[in-house]
């Protein structure tokens, strides 16, 4: 007998490691956002394309000496999109993005932030080629001077990040490779600020970029407008 077996949108998806199966998975993802819906960060849109070239074809690079990028920081004042350029950047590379605040990591429980590190890194590793993104850095990545108390766990979460970002344990053919934004790097760590490739700066958006932002949001919300904003539109 022969059976006939029709397949429709037949195509590829990512499965969940087992690990995962009690997890929240919605921060490992795929993003849907690409560049062109950054409006503005031109500039640091252009620096982080060699990210892009590099995971595009990373044996390439590898064979002119090019060591992996280990991570990326994006600096600069508040509001400036930081948070959808890192995921507008996982968008463009077509790898894992997997997210998280600094803050989450600070809590009243002794050892809690380095286990969740190793966790977050873990959880990173089994959807390599991934990218970690770490908001607001700067709550854990203060420069340390002995702290005691609640500035010893911030500061043991720092070394346990510190670590993960060696790259031990990584793969080179799939890397993990950390994404983090600040407002303040100037209170960052001088060990921290090493493990960075590069610092990329976000300035807030320009006239024209302002202007382009503004049409869109105006072209989505059209049939929402009143008779005196869309008069005001066309003149």
């Amino acid at each position: 007998r022969t059976i006939l077996i029709r397949l429709r949108n037949l195509g590829l998806t990512r499965a969940v490691a087992s690990e995962d199966v009690s997890e929240v998975l919605d921060e490992v993802d795929r993003p849907d956002t690409c560049f062109g819906d950054v409006f503005g960060a031109d500039v640091a849109k252009e620096e982080l394309r060699f990210l892009v070239d590099w995971l595009g074809n990373p044996a390439s690079f590898r064979s002119q000496g090019i060591a992996t990028p280990r991570g990326i920081l994006l600096a600069g004042p508040p509001g400036t999109g930081k948070t959808m350029l890192a995921r507008a950047l996982a968008g463009e590379c077509g790898v894992a993005f997997l997210s998280a605040s600094a803050t989450d990591f600070v809590t009243q429980w002794q050892g809690s932030g380095p286990q969740n590190i190793r966790a977050l890194f873990a959880r990173a590793r089994r959807y390599a080629p991934s990218i970690v993104f770490i908001d607001e850095i700067d709550a854990i990545g203060k420069k340390r001077v002995g702290s005691m108390g609640a500035g010893a766990a911030s500061e043991q979460t720092l070394n346990a990040l510190l670590t993960e970002m060696d790259g031990f344990r990584g793969k080179r053919d799939k890397p993990v490779i950390v994404l983090a934004a600040t407002n303040l790097a100037d209170l960052l760590d001088e060990a921290l600020l090493r493990r960075f490739s590069r610092t990329v700066e976000v300035d807030k958006p320009d006239r024209k970029a302002r202007r382009a932002f503004l049409d869109h949001r105006l072209r989505s919300h059209h049939q929402a407008l009143s008779e005196e904003v869309r008069s005001e539109e066309h003149t």
